[in-house]
């Protein structure tokens, strides 16, 4: 499983326990709601938001456990982004993928990004159904956590950035949001987290690490962190 996204899943669960709202109506952080992408479906009279990634993905992750994400259905009942309760009325969500070659998506409307394409996610509530259009491409770089990418690789290829942008953690600080990108960090050194951005690809960042390596390429949107938000609370299982 993609390192950054296991840590993530454990450290939201330690918070939330910790802070004693378990079980509380879940709701996106401000950072992920300015992050992605909204559509929405009209079930009797209400309009039901869908919050998701965006329009475009670039899949920069060599496991598959790191292109897994969900088409979030934001109501105060919801067990599972499957059972919705609207109205006093319990509607089963179904989803469904245009080419599941290029991206699937299964009972709970977590994708899995496989390919490049372009494919059209259905949400469905009842009689109600949103589309949701995706355009696919490879990244520029795909990461291998056990592989390090060396940063002249990235200036020889990309050149140099057309902008920077980085947030320093000091301890006993072990998170911070970046370009609403949400990181957390074990250990007790002080980091800095800096991105590159590229005109090219004006919805990547470019995770540099010490001057030194590539360690990751986050998508806009879809990599806020809000997929471990919703698996856990929601109970999703990450398998």
């Amino acid at each position: 499983m993609n390192k950054r996204k296991t840590f993530l899943f454990a450290v939201l669960a330690i918070l939330v326990l910790a802070s004693g709202v378990a079980g509380a109506q879940f709701q996106l952080s401000p950072w992920e709601k300015d992050a992605l992408s909204k559509t929405h479906i009209i079930v009797d009279g209400q309009e039901v938001p869908i919050y998701y990634g965006g329009p475009k993905y670039y899949i920069t992750d060599a496991n598959e456990f790191g292109r897994k994400y969900p088409l979030f259905i934001d109501v105060k009942d919801n067990v599972k982004n499957k059972f919705i309760g609207i109205k006093d009325k319990v509607y089963k969500a179904e989803f469904s993928s245009s080419a599941p070659d290029i991206a699937s998506i299964d009972e709970n409307g977590i994708i899995t990004f496989w390919e490049e394409g372009d494919v059209i996610f259905t949400v469905t509530l009842g009689d109600s159904s949103a589309l949701i259009p995706v355009q696919v491409f490879e990244g520029p770089f795909i990461i291998d956590m056990l592989e390090d990418i060396l940063l002249e690789d990235v200036v020889e290829r990309l050149g140099f950035p057309d902008k920077r942008t980085s947030v320093y953690i000091k301890w006993p600080d072990r998170s911070a949001v970046l370009d609403n990108i949400f990181y957390s960090f074990g250990g007790t050194n002080d980091i800095t987290v800096e991105h590159w951005h590229y005109d090219e690809y004006p919805t990547l960042y470019f995770r540099i690490f010490r001057n030194s390596f590539l360690r990751g390429v986050n998508n806009a949107g879809w990599d806020c962190g809000y997929e471990s938000s919703v698996r856990y609370n929601l109970g999703i299982p990450l398998f």
